[in-house]
Formats: structure tokens, sequence, C-alpha cells
């Protein structure tokens, strides 16, 4: 994934103001939806953002900037195709290599960003949200805020076949990570889900082992299913939250953002859209 990658960044260089998909190679895209670059000075912090519409983010996003009602921020959508983002088993592609080795240093090298793990979030729907947390958990030293909107998280009988035998399954499962190692505690993680989502249960025992690891989560039920209208009503929500981890003064000290004392946490009756 490397060299494809880098055989496209050559003509993203010269682009100043990148709002439209990059196809690398028909395999990938990235979304580089940087409308601040070039008339905000300073540097920005930013999310990485797995398995979205990037229309509605982009427009999204850029309505509430204006509206200040979230700090300016850089937002980069991959295409991961489906594959959680998970590097798979026997030789299949490497995505959360491609996230960290990849994405990650292209982005710092040729945007004006903020590049301290503080100031870094990933964040994702569905297998996104499965893959935004096990990266964040498997490499927190360069990300301490993790979205995981709607997240699939399987058990190993109920995974694809790219998860591999079980030893695999295990480095890139989510609670598996929790449950093993004390990098959770390093991430503020944002979960939300529907009340009729279909993955309740095991988003339940996500919920229960960072509590039990006591990792720093925001944790909301929200009206509605797992479903596409479900995330576009509550990405201002999403959004306001990068902004504040973002942008937070305060850390634990493990070093997550600590939002306890500057924010207003949502609650389950939010209504979506606002």
């Amino acid at each position: 994934m490397t060299s494809t990658f880098n055989r496209y960044a050559a003509q993203l260089t010269n682009v100043n103001d990148l709002t439209r998909s990059g196809v690398i190679d028909g395999v990938a895209k990235v979304n580089e939806l940087c409308r601040q670059i070039g008339n905000i000075n300073g540097q920005l912090g930013g999310v990485t953002a797995d398995n979205g519409d990037s229309g509605a983010l982009l427009d999204t996003r850029d309505r509430l900037i204006d509206q200040r009602m979230i700090e300016p921020m850089i937002v980069v959508l991959p295409d991961g195709q489906q594959g959680y983002w998970t590097n798979q088993a026997n030789g299949g592609p490497q995505w959360a290599d491609f996230i960290t080795e990849d994405v990650v240093p292209y982005v710092d090298t040729h945007f004006r960003t903020d590049a301290r793990r503080e100031r870094r979030a990933i964040g994702g729907l569905s297998m996104g949200a499965h893959g935004a947390m096990q990266i964040a958990y498997r490499r927190p030293e360069l990300f301490s805020i993790a979205g995981a909107h709607s997240p699939t998280i399987r058990p190993f009988e109920d995974s694809p076949e790219f998860f591999g035998d079980q030893a695999h399954f295990r480095l890139y499962d989510p609670l598996t990570l929790v449950r093993t190692s004390n990098n959770a505690k390093r991430v503020l993680t944002w979960i939300d889900l529907g009340n009729e989502d279909k993955f309740r249960a095991t988003t339940a025992e996500m919920r229960q082992a960072l509590l039990a690891r006591e990792a720093p989560l925001e944790f909301h039920v929200f009206q509605g299913e797992h479903e596409g209208w479900y995330w576009m009503g509550y990405l201002p929500e999403y959004l306001r939250f990068y902004s504040r981890a973002l942008y937070s003064k305060t850390f634990t000290p493990d070093g997550a953002p600590d939002l306890e004392d500057d924010t207003i946490l949502l609650t389950a009756s939010a209504q979506p859209g606002r």
C-alpha cells in the first residue's frame, strides 16, 4: 500500500484547497478536506474518519465552523473497502498500516497540522468504528481520541474470513485489546449507537470492558437503528465532540483529553441534526 499511496501523493502537493476524492489506482481514496488551509494562521488538529459520506460530513463541518459551533479542523477520509481497517490475514490488504504508516505521515508532511497525538483523532461508522478503536488502542502514540459510531463488534466465530485464525483475530479485536492492555487508558473513547442497533449486545460488552479498565469514555444511546439515516442525523454531535476533544486544555494522567471540567455531555434524549 505504501508505494501505491506515494505514487498518488505527488499529485496532491500543489493542491491548496482539495475537497474532492482522490482515487489511488482505483483501489483506495483519501479526501483531504482542508478548506481552512491557507487562511487560518497556525496549525490545526485533525480527524481521520473511516467509512463516511464525505459530502455530508464536509458540508456539516463547514456549516458548524461558519456558525462558530466548532473549531477549525482538518478531516481526512480514507476508503477501506469494507475491510474493517484491519491488517488482513493470509496476505490480504494491510488497512491498519495504511492509516498509520501512509496516511498520517503524508498528511502531517503536506498540510499544516498540529502533529501531536493530543491533537489527532480517529473515528468511524459501523466497521469503521471497529477500525477506529483497534487502531487507536494499538497505536496510542498516534491517536489520543477515538470515535466509535455504531461499532460493528463481532465475536471470532461471526467474523469475516480475513480476520484469520483466533490468534490473528485477537490482534485486531477491540474487546481483546481493551481487556489485555492498558493502551485504552491513553485514549478518550466516544461510543454511540441507536436504541435499536443490532450490535447492542457486543457494544455493551465494550462499554463494560472500558469501564473495568478505567479508560476515559463517553457513551451515548440515541434514537435509531444501525443505518445511514442515524449517522447523518448525529453528525453535528460527532463533530462537536471531536472539536472539544481536539482543543481540550486538560488531560488525564495517562494522556487522554479530559473533558469533564469543560463540557456538558450529551444525553440520550438529544435529537438528531441540532
